[in-house]
């Protein structure tokens, strides 16, 4: 029987309508690629929601690079908080029917929120014997909202904490993340992130040709007033 593992996370490409994440996608990818290497199958339940249009539950086949998945996408509805919040009520549902698979030994969790917090309880509770993996690139308060969006960061922050006591490892890219997961019996990694010292350097000369005075600000990821950005110079 072979090895399976059930990716669950937001993977939300540029190739598809609707809302891309295109930092997440291509992270959510290498760990496909990296599962397939080892030589185990991958189920990826997709919590993304990517696009606002009425759908039912949807199964594909994914390539990817040198790997393969079989993705379920749960419904989408045309308000993008309320499926979220709806695919939450039907999820015991999907675990229940996962946790009879016996070819499942891990879990990997990309950044959990709700949906993603909850899967991981679930399963755990369901099959202790499998294994529950954290992949962490912020804390569910990293982004400023308000409203509802304040209502959502707080239920966020419970389903993490459970699910802090069901982790058997947690990849992290930020030092401070890693230091409150260090009461749990949790294996850590630090996975910082990594620019080629040449790619740097050749930047840095191309910089200084062009531009011998002025201050230069760089700056990878989307700008938005959530992640702190009020305003922006043109």
């Amino acid at each position: 029987m072979k090895r399976r593992t059930v990716v669950v996370a937001p993977y939300c490409p540029a190739d598809r309508p609707g809302i891309a994440s295109l930092g997440a996608a291509k992270k959510i990818r290498a760990v496909i690629e990296m599962l397939a290497w080892r030589g185990t199958t991958v189920l990826l339940l997709n919590s993304g929601h990517q696009d606002t249009i009425r759908s039912r539950a949807a199964v594909r086949r994914l390539r990817i690079g040198g790997g393969a998945a079989a993705e379920f996408s749960p419904p989408s509805f045309r308000s993008r908080p309320f499926g979220k919040a709806a695919n939450l009520i039907w999820l015991p549902l999907v675990v229940w029917r996962l946790h009879r698979d016996k070819s499942i030994e891990r879990v990997w969790l990309y950044n959990p929120y709700a949906f993603e917090s909850a899967f991981g309880v679930l399963i755990k509770w369901l099959r202790p014997d499998i294994e529950i993996y954290l992949e962490l690139e912020d804390s569910p308060n990293a982004r400023r909202r308000s409203g509802f969006g304040a209502v959502k960061v707080l239920v966020d922050k419970i389903g993490l904490l459970a699910c802090k006591h069901t982790l058997h490892g947690c990849v992290f890219v930020q030092p401070s993340i890693g230091s409150e997961f260090r009461w749990y019996q949790v294996a850590l990694r630090y996975a910082p992130t990594i620019i080629s010292a040449a790619v740097v350097t050749h930047t840095l000369v191309l910089i200084g040709r062009s531009i011998a005075t002025d201050l230069v600000w760089g700056y990878f990821g989307g700008l938005s007033e959530e992640k702190g950005v009020d305003l922006i110079f043109e």
